[in-house]
């Protein structure tokens, strides 16, 4: 493997670990992209929005390995299939959805096991969900490794230039949180793959979060504090709302917990303070981090 976890962890993700644990265990059952040249989607039949066919579809090969997107032969389905063959031409992955795409980052190794990987991008066609994406090996032991199921979609970017993929999403676990979808806190969860595991890795790249922590406290500032302690509650102004939600999660979720909880005391009415405290500590424990 190409990294090696620390058993001893930082002070501040031992508080996070012992927030979450405290909860106690619980059982779990980007904007679209534009279409690319791999895309299979649902289009129009030409004289309405519907009924729609699939439409689109395309070729890959990476290491003799043949990546295919194609939409269904059958006009009675509105699906679209992805299929992974070997060199030899034999089905190493399957899988079909409403609509699919094969990433761009394909072809690379993206799980540091030395060994190209295909990512397979599924679409349900929900309204606002949901994406799901199957990381398949093109290597020695090809197959699916692993998947990652979400309500946003994912963005691939090696943030700090090692060669190594980090994996940007909006958690889905905040959406709705007190709120219209519109209005909904952004979550920013960065993850990296190590072998089959995922891992967060937000405490890497405070950097990035910090950007979004300064914007959230301009505007809050630019609120009257006073106005915002004696007044601010679950049925008060929605904006407010989600900026001191949001700089809650942006402590939390670059590995911050105690400048968190400074902040969220310092903004939220002591009135249901500690409700929402906790609503937030159980989206965050059981949400989309304790699916990885």
């Amino acid at each position: 493997m190409r990294r090696k976890f620390l058993n001893i962890l930082p002070n501040s993700l031992l508080i996070i670990l012992g927030m979450c644990v405290f909860l106690g265990p619980k059982a779990f059952g980007s904007a679209q992209s534009v279409i690319g040249p791999y895309q299979c989607y649902q289009g129009s039949k030409g004289e309405s929005y519907f009924p729609t066919v699939s439409r689109g579809g395309g070729k890959l090969r990476v290491s003799g390995f043949t990546i295919e997107v194609r939409p269904e032969i059958n006009p009675e389905y509105m699906n679209c299939f992805a299929t992974v063959r070997s060199p030899k031409g034999d089905v190493i992955f399957e899988i079909n959805d409403y609509g699919m795409d094969i990433a761009s980052i394909s072809g690379n190794d993206i799980n540091g096991d030395g060994q190209p990987e295909a990512v397979i991008e599924a679409f349900s066609g929900g309204a606002h969900c949901c994406w799901t994406y199957y990381f398949v090996s093109l290597g020695q032991n090809p197959g699916l490794i692993t998947k990652l199921e979400n309500n946003h979609l994912v963005t691939f970017e090696d943030l700090n230039v090692d060669g190594v993929m980090e994996f940007l999403v909006r958690d889905g676990s905040f959406d709705y949180f007190h709120s219209s979808f519109v209005d909904s806190p952004s979550a920013l969860l960065i993850l990296r793959l190590d072998g089959k595991e995922f891992h967060d890795v937000g405490s890497e790249f405070r950097k990035i979060y910090d950007e979004s922590i300064s914007k959230s406290l301009e505007k809050l500032e630019a609120m009257s504090r006073p106005l915002i302690q004696e007044k601010f509650s679950l049925v008060d102004d929605s904006e407010a709302r989600r900026k001191v939600t949001e700089l809650t999660l942006e402590y939390l979720y670059s590995g911050r917990p105690e400048q968190a909880w400074k902040a969220f005391n310092e903004y939220w009415n002591a009135k249901d303070r500690e409700i929402i405290r906790k609503e937030i500590l159980e989206k965050y424990c059981h949400g989309m981090r304790a699916r990885i």
